[in-house]
């Protein structure tokens, strides 16, 4: 495919990835929440060929402001880093995800849940 401007600083680029719930106008649904089952995928696919993510910061901040000096657009740019493992540990992972600006409290959970999901319905009561 064709790079834009943006491509070039990258070493590869993956379009039409779906990563995310993507925009939701007219909705009461929430923008770009991530989908959890896609994300533990690519992060057992990854590990599969010996990458361990390390770190997740979040790039962006304010975009812009109304005359009043309010927030009007933000902008947010996830990125992950992996770090080349020296030990296979597993290819097996666990997502968490909190979403809870529709509904207060609220944890999301994509990957091998299994026995952990009792204790932590425990742990956050």
């Amino acid at each position: 495919h064709e790079l834009d401007e943006y491509d070039k600083m990258w070493t590869s680029t993956w379009r039409n990835t779906s990563l995310t719930s993507g925009h939701s106008t007219f909705s009461l649904a929430k923008s770009y929440f991530p989908r959890g089952k896609l994300f533990v995928k690519l992060l057992d696919t990854i590990a599969a060929h010996g990458w361990d993510l390390a770190a997740a910061p979040n790039f962006g901040g304010v975009e812009a402001r109304d005359k009043d000096g309010n927030v009007v657009s933000c902008v947010d740019w996830p990125v992950f880093i992996y770090y080349k493992s020296t030990k296979q540990y597993t290819g097996e992972h666990l997502l968490l995800a909190v979403k809870d600006s529709n509904i207060p409290g609220k944890l999301c959970a994509a990957g091998p849940v299994g026995d952990l999901e009792a204790a932590m319905a425990e742990a956050l009561t």
